[in-house]
């Protein structure tokens, strides 16, 4: 599941913060259901799952992309012409 939610989160990561809690509910939702986390906060049973919600992995990806840009891992000309491409 976290490799669907994460499939370029860079490119379709949400604006409006009723689209970030939805994602969010998806993650939620499934802890919830995990034996013997039902009774734990959310933010607790990411904890004790050593996971980090949603928005803080795309946060993270957001931040290895920009560093990836900055020191040329990742030659923005020819992004930007794969996105060009693709409309």
């Amino acid at each position: 599941m976290r490799t669907i939610l994460k499939y370029s989160c860079e490119v379709w990561s949400p604006a409006y913060l009723y689209l970030v809690n939805k994602i969010e509910w998806v993650q939620k939702s499934f802890t919830e259901r995990l034996n013997g986390l039902s009774a734990m906060s959310y933010s607790d049973r990411l904890i004790w799952l050593g996971a980090d919600s949603l928005a803080t992995r795309r946060l993270k990806c957001d931040i290895v992309l920009f560093y990836d840009i900055v020191h040329y891992i990742i030659d923005v000309d020819l992004l930007l012409l794969d996105i060009v491409d693709l409309m």
